[in-house]
């Protein structure tokens, strides 16, 4: 997506995106320039990350772990604590040791979508009791797809 303002005719692009989750603003993620502080996106992500991996990846926790291995995100304009902020979530990239999954973030104006900031993070998967990372089990990958829509 390379605009900033998206029109409800056009956010038939989000469709792409199977998790939407509404953000709650908390008071305290306030910086002194009077927008959420830059920092706070990561938490932001986690949560729509944590959701990504109950609903699409299905994973045992007491037996395997998520890692993030690397975060990325474009900010593109700040975020007030009265604005009704949305996170899109999907898969956009899935190999054999690691997938990643890509947000839009978006708040509502008017008639109006407009993206906040783009991220991108890489996760990996760990076997707990034997303390090592894991390639992405053939189950974990048709999960995936089958949530995203992939063909498989």
């Amino acid at each position: 997506m390379s605009v900033l303002n998206l029109t409800r005719e056009n956010l038939d692009m989000m469709k792409d995106f199977k998790l939407k989750k509404k953000l709650n603003l908390r008071w305290r993620d306030i910086n002194e320039f009077d927008h959420i502080n830059d920092a706070v996106y990561l938490n932001y992500l986690e949560e729509c990350r944590l959701d990504y991996l109950d609903q699409a990846c299905e994973l045992d926790s007491t037996e395997i772990g998520a890692l993030l291995s690397k975060a990325e995100i474009e900010y593109r304009q700040p975020l007030g604590y009265k604005d009704k902020p949305f996170i899109y979530t999907r898969c956009s990239k899935l190999n054999g040791e690691s997938f990643n999954l890509e947000y839009v973030i978006t708040r509502e104006v008017e008639n109006d979508i407009e993206v906040i900031a783009k991220a991108t993070t890489e996760i990996r998967l760990y076997d707990i009791k034997k303390k090592q990372q894991l390639p992405l089990p053939e189950e974990v990958v048709t999960r995936i797809k089958t949530f995203e829509g992939m063909v498989a």
